[in-house]
């Protein structure tokens, strides 16, 4: 429960369109205290704008991965957020195609990111990847956020396949994680 919270925190915490969601979720919570239906059109004005930007800006980077551009003037020094995101073809492939294409974009980043700066939230093996790449620079040390197993992730992937599965992968089996903040520069 707590693991949860802390990745939900901190995916929030970073991800563009922060200042918008928060305000709207904070005017929300006081409304509900209040029981003012004006704090509620006052949480709606500012949830609106942070859900269309987090619904239509996203560009996507291979099928598995997109990288969200910040919002301008909201979220402090423009940015892009790297994040997987379930294909939507999803349901028709078998749990290997998707490991396979999954481990196939993770090692085709290099080929894929715009130039810019980046922030995402992930774990070593990525972080192995990113620092392999020739155009790729770290621009800090990741930054420990939180440790997690990889279950929530494949269950997303794969459509919830994975809790039905009668024989789990090594991945789904694997031990919690590290999962790092990390900003870094392709140029």
């Amino acid at each position: 429960m707590i693991q949860g919270f802390k990745r939900f925190f901190f995916t929030v915490a970073h991800q563009p369109g922060r200042t918008l969601l928060l305000s709207g979720v904070a005017f929300f919570f006081l409304s509900l205290v209040t029981g003012s239906v004006a704090l509620d059109l006052l949480a709606l004005v500012f949830l609106t704008p942070a859900a269309i930007w987090l619904r239509v800006k996203p560009l996507p980077v291979g099928a598995n991965f997109a990288v969200l551009p910040s919002m301008p003037l909201l979220d402090g020094k423009p940015y892009l957020f790297l994040y997987q995101h379930r294909r939507g073809d999803a349901n028709s492939m078998s749990c290997r195609e998707l490991l396979r294409s999954l481990i196939s974009d993770k090692n085709e980043l290099n080929e894929r990111l715009p130039k810019g700066v980046y922030c995402t939230i992930t774990h070593e093996s990525v972080i192995h990847v990113l620092q392999k790449c020739g155009n790729v620079q770290l621009d800090d040390e990741p930054k420990l956020l939180y440790r997690d197993t990889l279950r929530l992730i494949l269950t997303h992937q794969t459509g919830g396949r994975c809790r039905r599965c009668k024989t789990h992968c090594a991945a789904w089996k694997s031990e919690a994680r590290n999962f790092y903040l990390v900003r870094f520069t392709v140029s």
